[in-house]
């Protein structure tokens, strides 16, 4: 089994196209969200349940970027996400590839929060295409986040040939 990155994109042109569409929608919306939600009542994490749902999509400088809705306490907040991710050159005996990396979730108000992550991939038969299944450490934050701290699950897919990643996430921010 050949490497997952190592593998042609064969349709390059589009998935450059959905990334700068991404870059374009993500980095003009910022704004406009940061403007619309003045006074917005943050979510009280305290040690309640939180849900995760995001859409990435690759960059040309190699990170993943996108959004994602945060569910806790009954509220929905948006996050601006950056997932870094390092994929082994070959498979381990299992046949999963096992990945580390990191996210970064940034909120409207400047607040954020960042994990490091373990991460296995499983082949699903179609080329570039992996089913994920991982787990999240948070490891600090920033504002209103500085102390967060706590784990969250990872279940989803990933294509590398289009640069796609979808995950729902599921656990405890504790602050």
């Amino acid at each position: 089994m050949s490497h997952p990155t190592n593998r042609r994109q064969r349709k390059a042109g589009l998935a450059l196209v959905a990334v700068a569409a991404l870059g374009v929608c993500a980095m003009g919306a910022w704004p406009r969200l940061m403007a619309a939600t003045p006074g917005a009542v943050w979510i009280d994490f305290g040690v309640n349940d939180v849900v995760l749902r995001s859409q990435l999509v690759r960059t040309t400088q190699g990170p993943f970027l996108g959004m994602a809705e945060v569910q806790a306490n009954g509220t929905g907040r948006v996050a601006q996400v950056t997932q870094r991710l390092s994929i082994p050159d070959t498979p381990a005996e299992d046949g999963l590839f096992h990945a580390t990396g990191s996210h970064v979730f940034l909120f409207a108000d400047g607040s954020s929060f960042s994990t490091t992550d373990e991460i296995l991939l499983a082949p699903t038969g179609e080329e570039g295409v992996y089913d994920l299944d991982g787990s999240l450490v948070i490891t600090g934050g920033t504002g209103t986040l500085a102390t967060a701290g706590g784990d969250l699950s990872l279940i989803g897919n990933i294509d590398l040939i289009h640069g796609k990643v979808g995950v729902d996430t599921r656990g405890r921010i504790q602050k």
